[in-house]
């Protein structure tokens, strides 16, 4: 299953990284046109909405009996432990809280996306899904989840500066304020004396040094540990530790010194090559469609947002890819940010003939 540091071979625990190669080529070839991705999300947003009902359901023991609620039923309780208070971490319908978190983190952000794209009372309800959201993300307790929104609202502001759509960051910003709203309305409701709010105000400066330790500075450490080549394809993936197997007893939290550790120097400075280079392309991409003043290009550069700043947290820490669906839907949203380039060629082959 797993190599020596002299061959690397393919581990059946590594499958994650095909799925997600295989869904960002899905993601380029799927969308059609804008209608294609406003259902995709539409729908993603709405179902997990109703699921997202459950961590408030759980925040309120309203229904202690249900089994379905909370992580009772898997002999599990989750407990963030600070200097004088213990924070209850909240999972809902889901199996933990970081599950719950990334989605309800995701919901708030792709809710705005619709509603930037939508008029009247359509775009009031996808604000009032993110609002929503954005209540139910407090309650995960995981501050990699909620920097999310901040990442995403900066990016998204700084793509439509420098695509010369500097008319429209103003009403964008106003618009992007909803999240904060839904955190505001959610902690005066609960009181400022919650752990939760207290979990989140007294820790945020040891957040930036948990992401230097956690991110680049474990990636030394790491090459330090396993060696220039590594310790080979699987072995920090999570869910390894159970297999039967012999193994290099490594565990890496954060997403850079997983892939250090997996693929050693030379596979690490390759994969950072191509993530650089996807990423410059779609940045590219989405520029060009901001300026033509596409509809593809707000779905583009909204899901483009959605994906750096889920690459930020993955800095932090890589184990939420150890979600299947998690993994498929961040190779689906850059793979759609890819496809402008598709349906930029598409577009103008159809001017063409239509000239002509």
């Amino acid at each position: 299953f797993f190599s020596s540091r002299r061959r690397h071979t393919r581990s059946l625990c590594d499958w994650s990284s095909d799925v997600c190669s295989s869904d960002l080529i899905v993601g380029f070839y799927l969308p059609r046109g804008p209608q294609d991705i406003h259902r995709l999300l539409a729908l993603y947003c709405s179902l997990t909405a109703i699921m997202l009902s459950g961590t408030f359901i759980d925040f309120l023991g309203l229904r202690p009996d249900w089994p379905i609620i909370g992580t009772r039923t898997l002999n599990m309780e989750w407990l963030r432990y600070s200097s004088d208070y213990v924070v209850n971490l909240v999972a809902g319908f889901y199996r933990s809280p970081d599950v719950m978190g990334w989605h309800a983190g995701a919901t708030s952000l792709l809710a705005l996306i619709l509603a930037t794209v939508n008029q009247g009372s359509r775009r009031y309800r996808w604000i009032a899904i993110s609002i929503f959201a954005s209540g139910a993300l407090m309650l995960c307790g995981r501050r990699k989840m909620f920097y999310q929104l901040p990442i995403f609202l900066i990016l998204l502001g700084l793509i439509y500066w420098q695509a010369g759509r500097k008319n429209q960051v103003f009403s964008l910003i106003m618009l992007l304020i909803v999240p904060a709203l839904g955190v505001w309305v959610f902690g005066d409701w609960i009181g400022n004396n919650s752990t939760v709010i207290n979990y989140y105000t007294d820790n945020a400066s040891p957040a930036v040094d948990q992401l230097q330790g956690q991110g680049w500075s474990n990636v030394l450490e790491t090459v330090r540990q396993a060696g220039f080549w590594g310790d080979g394809l699987g072995v920090a993936a999570p869910g390894s530790q159970n297999l039967a197997v012999a193994r290099p007893r490594v565990w890496q939290e954060s997403g850079p010194s997983r892939l250090m550790v997996e693929l050693g120097v030379p596979g690490f400075i390759a994969m950072l090559a191509l993530i650089i280079s996807l990423l410059r392309a779609a940045w590219a991409q989405v520029q060009q469609h901001l300026k033509l003043q596409d509809p593809m290009g707000l779905y583009g550069t909204g899901l483009f947002c959605f994906f750096l700043a889920n690459l930020g947290s993955l800095t932090a820490s890589g184990q939420i890819l150890a979600d299947p669906f998690i993994s498929t839907f961040l190779g689906l949203s850059l793979g759609m940010s890819l496809s402008l380039a598709r349906y930029s060629q598409r577009y103008s082959s159809a001017t063409y003939l239509r000239d002509r």
